[in-house]
């Protein structure tokens, strides 16, 4: 069982070797990019060559560029603004006109997975993490941007993911930083907050990842992560998807400043996620995996849950094309 396929992990140059050496003894489900991975794109696409022939197949090779504060490729790429910039105004034909491009780019890099759209409704004013993130305060207008968006990566032969499920937009912490609390009633969450989930589902989005939030509504004694009543029951059951559910970093304060390391990815498994998202910390990946082993080998985990994730998991790489070497994309 190559139990690295429930992983996603971000590396610091110096640490692609032993990287590429965990995907060839492990498997490895995909790893996530940010610019300190982006200086030289020959580099790159080399690095990306290398670790899935390592793996064995291809990866999902992923990337946070949802436009305005968020943008981890910047060198020969063109950048857009932030979604609330096209929420405000309800230009939907200028959300796909930046899908659409921004597509083009990231295949042209190798990058086939981009960790968009955003679906959070913005219900709390003074929430700076997703002031501009989100694209917008209405369920409305954050739907009929997720949906044009979505349109436009598959049409350009990109995975999307919608995310943080169950909805970051009322939360008062970042979770960068912290847990946050939002105790907005159960009815808020169903008329509000998932509807443009809900949408991303109707859309055919590829993942899902969830947020490192309590919801004293949804279930008052586990942050989403951990928490099977919001990942399987309501994401999974109620709503109805069926792709692959990934978490957010679990280097993010929220988790770190509050859980045992080695409990943190086996727990996050037994909620219902399908892969584990690390995106910065070395030791704290060898510890994700080895306690996922760990647990694997001596029954704590459930072998046949595990073994449909991977094959979850495994369906989702289907999908992926080939993509083109780097080139510098004419718009």
């Amino acid at each position: 069982m190559r139990i690295g396929e429930l992983f996603m992990f971000g590396y610091k140059p110096g640490d692609f070797e032993s990287l590429r050496d965990f995907a060839e003894e492990h498997g490895l489900g995909g790893v996530i990019l940010f610019e300190r991975n982006l200086n030289s794109h020959y580099s790159m696409s080399g690095e990306i060559k290398r670790l899935n022939q390592a793996a064995g197949g291809r990866l999902i090779v992923s990337i946070d560029q949802e436009g305005g504060p968020v943008n981890r490729a910047k060198q020969e790429f063109p950048l857009f603004p932030s979604p609330r910039y096209y929420g405000d105004r309800k230009d939907f034909d200028g959300v796909r006109t930046m899908a659409r491009t921004t597509a083009k780019h990231l295949r042209a890099l190798g990058i086939n997975t981009n960790l968009v759209p955003v679906c959070d409704v913005l219900t709390n004013p003074d929430n700076v993490l997703m002031k501009k993130r989100s694209f917008g305060t209405t369920p409305e207008i954050v739907s009929e941007c997720v949906l044009s968006l979505i349109d436009q990566y598959h049409k350009g032969g990109m995975l999307c993911c919608a995310k943080h499920f169950p909805g970051l937009g009322s939360a008062r912490i970042d979770p960068h930083e912290d847990i946050s609390l939002t105790e907005i009633t159960y009815q808020e969450f169903e008329h509000i907050h998932w509807k443009p989930f809900e949408m991303a589902i109707g859309a055919d989005v590829d993942l899902f990842m969830t947020t490192h939030i309590t919801a004293k509504s949804l279930d008052p004694e586990n942050i989403a992560t951990f928490s099977k009543e919001v990942v399987s029951n309501i994401l999974r059951s109620k709503l109805g998807f069926e792709g692959v559910i990934i978490t957010d970093d679990l280097d993010m304060g929220a988790v770190s400043k509050n859980f045992p390391p080695e409990e943190c990815a086996p727990a996050a498994l037994k909620a219902g996620h399908d892969m584990i998202l690390i995106c910065h910390n070395k030791k704290d990946q060898e510890t994700a995996f080895n306690s996922v082993l760990e647990s694997y080998n001596n029954g704590q985990i459930d072998r046949d849950e595990i073994a449909a994730r991977i094959k979850r998991v495994k369906k989702l790489k289907e999908k992926l094309t080939n993509h083109a070497p780097y080139k510098k994309a004419s718009v």
